[in-house]
């Protein structure tokens, strides 16, 4: 089981990231994805030189769209602020679906 525990949320979504490996040209991160009738997992890597993204296993990529930006924001956001914070040893959070 997922760190999402056993509750979907009611609505929306939720992503939960959790850093599994650093190495000098990537930062691997698990991830688990749900919304109120789903769940995805899987594991990404996120590119230190440019902050690139690439799926590396499990079905994450196969969440609904919106989801699937909203964690790449939250990864992208981590990236912008890598020299000034440590990347981030787990990232959870909500946001309402879009339309």
């Amino acid at each position: 089981m997922s760190s999402l525990g056993s509750h979907n949320p009611a609505n929306g979504g939720r992503v939960d990231l959790h850093l599994q490996d650093i190495t000098a040209t990537h930062v691997t991160y698990t991830v688990a994805l749900a919304t109120a009738t789903n769940r995805w997992q899987g594991v990404v890597a996120l590119a230190i030189d440019d902050g690139s993204l690439a799926w590396q296993g499990g079905q994450g990529e196969t969440a609904p769209d919106w989801l699937i930006e909203f964690c790449r924001g939250l990864l992208r956001s981590a990236w912008r602020t890598r020299e000034s914070v440590a990347w981030p040893r787990r990232l959870t959070r909500w946001r309402d679906a879009k339309d």
